[in-house]
């Protein structure tokens, strides 16, 4: 699946000296790394895992350029032989109040089927942080497609900024690993041209 899935998305092309690269992208498409709709951090977190946070609410529209964003800084991250022994940890966190509407279960299906079924990674956790009243509506559904083993990894983080992160910390998801924009201290340019290679 992984070639068959990488053609489609990116071309044959792609892959002839290796995993996709950014010249890869299609046109204007490179700006979504920076919108912050997926965030990779600088380096893995105390357990050696790529800490990666999904804003759902910044997401390109496109399916298919979400799904080329996670893909690339996925590669980027298992460049690490850390991460390929530890894996990767997913935070689920929205930088503004969400709304049924902002709620893409194609989207978020499509995601969950590339993380799962076609990408070589390792899944550790997941933590939904900081969830509004409408979100929790549509948790059961996201729940449902996550799948029974991503179901068993994942949590809820209910209260205050403080409150979660000091919750992330004990879990070894460090402040100097989220973005500003989260509480965190880490700054999500830095992270754009330090690891995903965009200025």
């Amino acid at each position: 699946k992984y070639f068959s899935v990488g053609f489609a998305l990116w071309g044959e092309a792609a892959f002839r000296n290796g995993p996709p690269t950014l010249s890869d992208f299609p046109e204007g498409e490179v700006i979504g790394l920076q919108n912050g709709g997926v965030q990779l951090s600088s380096e893995p977190d105390k357990s050696g895992r790529a800490v990666v946070l999904f804003d759902c609410l910044r997401f390109p529209t496109n399916t298919n350029s979400t799904k080329r964003l996670i893909w690339y800084l996925h590669e980027i991250a298992l460049e690490s032989a850390s991460v390929r022994k530890n894996g990767f940890v997913y935070l689920l966190w929205h930088s503004r109040g969400f709304l049924l509407k902002n709620f893409n279960r194609h989207l978020h299906k499509s995601i969950f089927q590339l993380l799962q079924n076609v990408l070589p990674v390792h899944f550790a956790a997941i933590h939904i942080c900081q969830p509004n009243p409408l979100f929790m509506l549509v948790v059961p559904a996201l729940m449902f497609l996550m799948g029974t083993h991503w179901r068993a990894r994942c949590r809820t983080h209910l209260g205050g900024q403080d409150t979660i992160l000091c919750e992330l910390e004990d879990f070894g998801i460090t402040t100097d690993l989220i973005g500003k924009e989260f509480g965190g201290e880490a700054s999500f340019r830095t992270i754009s041209v330090s690891v995903a290679g965009v200025d």
